[in-house]
């Protein structure tokens, strides 16, 4: 099948639209919404902030890192910086690590996902946004529940267990052991 040239999208609203692509055959509809940032927030006592939060398209709560869309005015990592102090009240962080954009679906969604981790303190956190529950685990079940699927963002648990290959975690791993 041969792909054609992507027509004018169909604005939705102001975070998505809807884009069609003409082939031989018919027409193929993605989704472009802006770039989505994940924080892998790491206290200096090996604890992770994780957001609780209603998610309208699972119809449930779901249990994440903290994260959201990036806003076209700032840079992904300014969003993950606003994104922490939002959605945990972490307002002091220090990067150690900022991922390449990863693709989450190649094939329905049009944008780029960033994966930062940062050194947080507990100690920081002040008042979360309105729905959102914090829950702070350590590494050890940060990783269970990656792998258990209790957290069950596909993008969510790959910056978990990219953290985990790039020994990120290894100090916190050893001092459970």
């Amino acid at each position: 099948m041969s792909v054609g040239k992507q027509i004018d999208a169909q604005v939705l609203n102001s975070w998505v639209s809807l884009v069609e692509t003409p082939t031989e055959d018919s027409s193929y509809f993605h989704l472009k919404v802006p770039d989505y940032v994940t924080c892998v927030g790491i206290s200096t006592r090996g604890q992770v902030p994780l957001v609780k939060q209603n998610r309208f398209p699972l119809g449930r709560e779901s249990i994440e890192l903290p994260g959201g869309l990036v806003d076209t005015e700032i840079t992904p990592l300014e969003c993950a910086k606003n994104e922490l102090l939002e959605e945990v009240g972490i307002s002091e962080t220090v990067l150690l690590h900022a991922f390449p954009p990863f693709i989450l679906d190649s094939g329905r969604i049009e944008n780029q996902s960033w994966i930062f981790v940062f050194e947080i303190s507990e100690n920081d956190s002040l008042i979360s946004e309105p729905g959102i529950e914090v829950i702070w685990v350590g590494i050890p079940e940060l990783i269970e529940m990656a792998l258990t699927a209790k957290i069950d963002h596909l993008g969510h648990i790959a910056a978990v267990m990219m953290c985990k290959q790039l020994k990120f975690f290894d100090k916190y791993l050893a001092e459970s052991n």
